[in-house]
């Protein structure tokens, strides 16, 4: 995982002015701290990465976001909306997806090994995402 530094809050170039990118950088402490405090709008955040592994992130939304190579290990992303978000390599074992939007989500070579899929929303209705392990299609782990 890169330091978080590097997660960064939302860019600036080298003259201090903000960058142009859709893209917004924001350190995993200050996720949670702006999550505990109610926020719920993380568009397009940038965490390419990023060990949330364990969190709570419910309802957050999380469209367009990065998550290309991040540890979401047993994260609770229940009712999440994560269209258009990358998930690319990301970890997502035992990761509570129940009611999640994933929408035109990229997940290829995504671990959702025993992750719990019950009500989420796929591109194509479906849970069996080619290269995508999935324990089964319900989340059940029987």
């Amino acid at each position: 995982m890169p330091p978080e530094s590097a997660l960064g809050v939302e860019g600036s170039s080298h003259d201090g002015s903000p960058q142009n990118s859709s893209s917004k950088r924001m350190n995993i402490k200050e996720l949670v701290s702006r999550y505990t405090a109610g926020q719920r709008d993380f568009r397009n955040l940038n965490l390419i990465a990023a060990n949330l592994r364990n969190m709570n992130l419910s309802g957050a939304n999380f469209s367009g976001a990065n998550f290309s190579g991040a540890n979401l290990t047993r994260t609770n992303l229940s009712r999440a909306n994560l269209t258009n978000a990358t998930l690319t390599g990301a970890i997502l074992v035992e990761t509570n997806l129940t009611g999640a939007d994933l929408t035109q989500a990229t997940l290829s070579g995504a671990d959702l090994s025993h992750a719990y899929l019950r009500g989420a929303i796929m591109s194509d209705g479906a849970t069996d995402v080619p290269d995508v392990v999935v324990a089964n299609g319900s989340g059940d782990s029987r």
